[in-house]
């Protein structure tokens, strides 16, 4: 009477599973409950056993070393996805504190990020990599409204005071941003002032409307248009 399927044993000896190769297989003992173990042999060198149906279905590939691999050390220029650690940021240190880290990402904006998070895998980016992001350029053409006079006006509304929008992942002032877009980087230590013709209009955008000004020139623009006593009054 030939053999039922069910009942032949399949030889794994010199099989190969994920990093490990079936050396043998194990004596059953009490408490087995019918199941197969084979002893394996893997790749970091270190023997294991193993069920044979974990290792057909795929369940069991390593002998536990391809779960804890090393990170990378938390130092100065590891890098962990798009971040990349530049120092260790200020705060609380001790038991019961985990360690924070200042990162660049490599779309150029900072951020801190806790250690645990980095090693896990759970932040790898500044966000950037989540979302499709928007050109200024894109964010002008659908935000911008033009008065008469040829002021562009960011957004709705009668705010009057400076916009902010961010670009590159960065929070920053619309007309600074729209300067830096048309005309160029803004040199350290000047400042973005407005010339609008018709009267002051800080919510504007237009770049023929901007110039450059050192901070003393800054203020004595602001104290000519009155906007250092609005904001005193505003206060």
């Amino acid at each position: 009477m030939a053999q039922s399927k069910k009942n032949v044993l399949m030889n794994l000896v010199g099989m190969r599973f994920g990093k490990l190769v079936v050396l043998e297989r194990v004596e059953r003992v009490k408490g087995d409950r019918g199941h197969v173990k084979w002893r394996c042999r893997c790749d970091c060198g270190k023997e294991t056993v193993a069920l044979a149906t974990n290792l057909r279905r795929g369940l069991t590939r390593s002998c536990g070393c391809a779960q804890y691999h090393r990170a990378p050390s938390m130092e100065k220029g590891a890098r962990f996805g798009k971040l990349v650690i530049l120092e260790r940021a200020e705060g609380p240190r001790g038991r019961g504190f985990h360690p924070r880290w200042r990162c660049r990402c490599d779309c150029g904006n900072e951020m801190v990020v806790y250690g645990n998070k980095l090693r896990r895998g759970h932040t790898k980016s500044c966000g950037c990599a989540h979302w499709p992001r928007t050109s200024l350029l894109e964010k002008i053409q659908r935000n911008v409204r033009i008065a008469e006079n040829g002021c562009w006006i960011w957004g709705t509304g009668k705010w009057k005071w400076y916009r902010n929008t961010k670009d590159k992942g960065k929070k920053v002032s619309v007309h600074r941003a729209v300067y830096e877009q048309f005309k160029g980087p803004i040199p350290d230590g000047l400042f973005v002032c407005h010339n609008c013709p018709g009267g002051d209009n800080p919510a504007c955008c237009n770049p023929d409307h901007l110039w450059l000004g050192t901070n003393a020139e800054n203020l004595q623009d602001a104290s000519r248009k009155r906007r250092l006593k609005e904001r005193g009054e505003a206060k």
